[in-house]
């Protein structure tokens, strides 16, 4: 069997195996754009060959001999989503405890926050800037492993539109912490496609272990 029938072979596997609702690109095993369409059937999209480099970015190697950077090599993995005009990253995470006196008692408060930091790297090929202060709480979800679900109270960015080609920390502040006496292993942290404009929603894994927690005295 030659390439080109193979080729066929796993595509027709892969129709018969995903229920696909929608049209959908991807990259063949040639480096080709195939359009799998919802009717069923699939399509060459160009004949343009598309290639990864090293650095994480996605390249258009044209008919005619010449190249040109298309974006972003689209990655999903637990602290990173990458797609063509986007990417973000978990760069740290950390939870915040303040204990203090209630009246002239013995008794104390404890108050607890936990803080997500994130890089966002917008491709130098997108058509637009992403608008960060427009970026709301409800776009974010985040929870731990035992379904436990933490506010958003604050979203904080030192800049307010980030402009193709730049890179910026984004500051994600929830109201309460994971722990207690049920182990907690990971915290999950969903970010909605309106957010930052992407195709799907941002679903990023943080493990309890990798969390600095600092406890001080109000």
């Amino acid at each position: 069997m030659n390439f080109r029938n193979r080729q066929i072979a796993c595509l027709a596997g892969l129709l018969l195996a995903l229920p696909v609702a929608a049209d959908q690109t991807l990259i063949g095993a040639d480096g080709r754009e195939i359009l799998l369409k919802d009717d069923g059937t699939w399509d060459y999209v160009s004949n343009s060959i598309f290639v990864d480099t090293r650095e994480g970015q996605r390249v258009e190697l044209k008919p005619d001999g010449s190249w040109s950077y298309v974006g972003l090599a689209p990655v999903q993995e637990e602290t990173q989503y990458r797609e063509l005009a986007i990417e973000v990253a978990v760069a740290s995470a950390d939870i915040e405890e303040y204990v203090s006196k209630v009246g002239a008692t013995k008794n104390t408060r404890k108050e607890s926050f936990t803080n997500f930091y994130l890089d966002v790297l917008v491709a130098s090929s997108a058509d637009a800037p992403v608008d960060l202060k427009a970026l709301k709480p409800e776009q974010f979800s985040i929870s731990d492993n035992k379904k436990k679900s933490y506010p958003v109270i604050e979203i904080n960015s030192d800049i307010d539109q980030l402009e193709p080609g730049k890179s910026t920390r984004l500051h994600v502040k929830t109201k309460g912490a994971p722990g207690g006496l049920i182990r907690t292993r990971f915290i999950n942290v969903v970010i909605q496609p309106e957010a930052f404009n992407t195709e799907q929603a941002i679903e990023l894994e943080i493990e309890y272990e990798a969390l600095d927690i600092s406890r001080k005295r109000k």
